[in-house]
């Protein structure tokens, strides 16, 4: 177990060195995707929630080589109790997926929470390819810490016997796993930054100064709509 201070000193040096505007809450979990999967600070940010309204979701990450999507329910505290109140948001992590992955819908497209949003639109881009999904509860209790408890059998008892496990156990090699993990508070560099080129109104170019310049940019704006005679998500531009 890791204790909460050393937790919130990690968030104070984020929330100073990036100039973050958020909670220890919120940014805590960002600092763990930044550390156990090397993503940059803006990345992290992008999948991480900052809002209400996250279905259980406070941050996501996708690897493409191995086609796993990994959910992640944050705890930032040293009860217990409180800690495995988790796996009930988890749980709605779970039901929403379902919904998207299984049934093909949504009440409605997660436009007001931007991790979810995010997340929203990149399942209709791999959905046909995603093999595993792993849920994990992150906060100062590792597994050992919190397996003994009802609660985790139940959770796990849970994912067994849901129809999201069915769906996505008939791909080759696929499956749902969970885990419960400190929070990784050991500071990994990034591989590199990424970089987004938007098309430019080559009228609008302006010169700052020899090494900065200011132009418009235009975005084509992309909108999701649900198939269900597929079970899944396409995009569809508008006219």
């Amino acid at each position: 177990m890791i204790d909460k201070a050393s937790c919130l000193k990690a968030t104070k040096e984020i929330r100073i060195r990036y100039g973050v505007e958020a909670s220890d809450e919120q940014l805590i979990a960002a600092l763990h995707l930044m550390n156990e999967h090397g993503a940059d600070v803006n990345a992290a940010l992008d999948w991480s929630t900052r809002s209400s309204n996250d279905h259980g979701i406070d941050a996501w990450f996708y690897e493409e080589d191995g086609k796993t999507l990994h959910v992640y329910q944050s705890k930032l505290t040293e009860s217990k109790q409180l800690a495995l109140a988790g796996l009930v948001d988890l749980g709605r992590a779970r039901e929403w997926l379902e919904e998207v992955l299984v049934n093909g819908r949504v009440a409605s497209v997660p436009s007001d929470n931007h991790c979810l949003y995010n997340l929203y639109v990149l399942l209709g881009r791999v959905s046909s390819d995603l093999k595993r999904i792993e849920f994990h509860l992150i906060s100062c209790f590792g597994k050992a810490g919190l397996e003994d408890g009802q609660e985790y059998l139940g959770f796990e008892t849970s994912l067994v016997k849901s129809a999201l496990n069915s769906r996505i156990r008939q791909k080759v090699g696929g499956g749902l796993s969970f885990d419960a993990v400190e929070y990784n508070l050991q500071r990994t560099l990034p591989p590199g930054y990424k970089r987004y080129r938007l098309p430019t109104i080559s009228a609008s170019h302006v010169e700052l100064r020899h090494n900065a310049h200011l132009s418009l940019a235009y975005v084509t704006l992309r909108s999701l709509e649900v198939r269900p005679e597929t079970g899944g998500l396409g995009h569809a531009t508008p006219s």
